[in-house]
């Protein structure tokens, strides 16, 4: 392997995330999905029958704020070019050694800038069983290491990030409970801590965003089900240093709105955070409306207060005033932007038909502009897992079938896009889809969870649980 792009590995952060295939947001199991590695679900098979559609860009509207930063490790990026569209058009997929734990869906995981850590989780096969155990693993020894006891219950649906030096798990369904604790994994010493008491009411599905120097988790179901609350808007900070916990100012909320979903991220210390709404109104006629919108609030946690912005947000009267995304699950800072991916129209709990997957959205938080990306030869076979390297977004984990005469697979599909060009280009398919965690460890992509083999009525499990696409 390339020595200078192995050396890269040591300073990298990457982000991820998920991207839905229902007709609504994916509510209450968005933890850490703005953070530097991401715990996703495998994906549904989806059908498709249109083609790809053409590479064109199309401008959007705005509103405003700063640019993006992530908690970053302590060694230089030796070879920027490992992750650009051109060396990765080079690169290949293999397989990574067995793990020393079952494979799993919604781990907690973490890029350090030299190991994958990964806790806890839900495996089975009913997804029942709760794990409570972790492992790193070194991609420049290539070896597993397992992680030693951690002082918390087995769980999963947890809020989880990185702080530059530590693991922070918190929350989430656990074996004793939804729960209302945690704790940190520092990889260099080896050791855990258990983080104090929580100001926040126990709950899953949190979500955990690092933004000036603290750990802000946000969101979560309740652990009751409420005709009036789907999740919480209240939120806290946990300062690693001084092990401490402080509740901020809760989300703005407008009368007579329902929150159903709150979709976090980091940029450039500040917190965006997206509610999507709902309000039913019962008309004289005896009939009833529901109206519904997306919203977006940042958050400064200099000053503990919120603003709106009312040009990143979707309007209500149907009416397109922006370009917003008229659906929202999961966003990812890349830069100094947020990407939103394709996600189906939000009408709160409306019943509505799929739509054909297509291009991701990108925020500007400088210019308060929104930009559809170039349709990419990947974007109508639904992509589930999205990687930024520093350079170039990859998208890749389709697991969608075309409909034709004979059913055609096409699950584990490639792509990658590059910012300074706008333009996608296809990358070699993965023999193998549904992982749950993906890094950009700075040399190549690491993908890891219960993987599946294509076949035509959609996969079938496979014995490896690992992956690695690069030189």
């Amino acid at each position: 392997m390339n020595a200078a792009r192995r050396a890269a590995s040591c300073a990298v952060m990457v982000g991820i995330i998920v991207v839905g295939c229902g007709s609504g947001s994916t509510h209450g199991r968005s933890a850490a999905e703005s953070s530097g590695v991401v715990s996703l679900s495998s994906p549904a098979p989806v059908s498709s029958s249109a083609p790809p559609s053409s590479l064109a860009a199309s401008p959007a509207s705005a509103s405003a704020s700063a640019p993006t930063v992530s908690p970053s490790s302590s060694a230089p990026i030796v070879d920027p070019a490992a992750g650009t569209a051109a060396a990765l058009a080079k690169d290949h997929w293999s397989t990574l050694p067995p793990a020393p734990i079952t494979a799993r869906e919604d781990p907690a995981s973490a890029w350090t800038g030299r190991q994958l850590l990964i806790w806890g989780g839900n495996y089975g096969p009913q997804g029942d069983q709760l794990a409570g155990d972790g492992a790193a693993y070194d991609p420049t020894t290539k070896r597993w290491t397992k992680l030693p006891a951690a002082p918390i219950s087995a769980r999963s649906q947890m809020a989880s990030a990185w702080t530059g030096t530590e693991l922070f798990i918190w929350g989430g369904d656990a074996a004793d409970g939804i729960s209302k604790n945690g704790a940190l994994y520092n990889p260099a010493t080896m050791k855990w801590r258990t983080l104090p008491a929580s100001p926040l009411s126990p709950r899953d599905g949190a979500q955990a965003v690092w933004a000036d120097n603290e750990v802000i988790v946000i969101s979560g179901a309740p652990t009751d089900s409420s005709t009036s609350q789907q999740v919480h808007t209240d939120l806290a900070a946990f300062n690693p240093t001084t092990n401490k916990w402080t509740t901020l100012a809760a989300m703005p909320l407008s009368a007579n709105q329902e929150v159903l979903s709150v979709i976090a991220v980091g940029a450039s210390n500040r917190l965006y955070a997206w509610e999507e709404w709902q309000h039913a109104v019962n008309n004289a006629d005896g009939s009833g409306t529901i109206y519904s919108g997306i919203d977006l609030y940042i958050f400064d946690p200099a000053s503990n207060t919120w603003t709106p912005d009312v040009a990143a947000s979707r309007p209500s009267d149907g009416l397109d005033k922006n370009s917003a995304p008229s659906g929202l699950d999961s966003a990812l800072a890349i830069g100094t932007r947020i990407l939103v991916p394709f996600a189906q129209s939000w009408c709160g709990d409306c019943p509505g038909p799929a739509s054909i997957p297509g291009p991701a959205t990108v925020f500007d938080p400088i210019t308060n502009t929104w930009t559809r990306l170039t349709s990419g030869p990947i974007d109508n076979l639904g992509p589930t897992n999205y990687v930024w390297t520093g350079s170039t977004l990859i998208a890749f984990d389709t697991s969608a079938t075309v409909n034709g005469p004979g059913v055609n697979t096409v699950q584990g599909q490639a792509a990658v896009w590059d910012p300074l060009t706008g333009v996608w280009t296809r990358l070699p398919a993965a023999p193998l889809f549904g992982a749950s965690v993906a890094a950009w460890d700075g040399d190549e992509l690491l993908a890891w969870g219960t993987l599946y083999a294509p076949s035509d009525t959609g996969g079938v499990t496979s014995d490896t649980t690992g992956l690695q696409f690069g030189p």
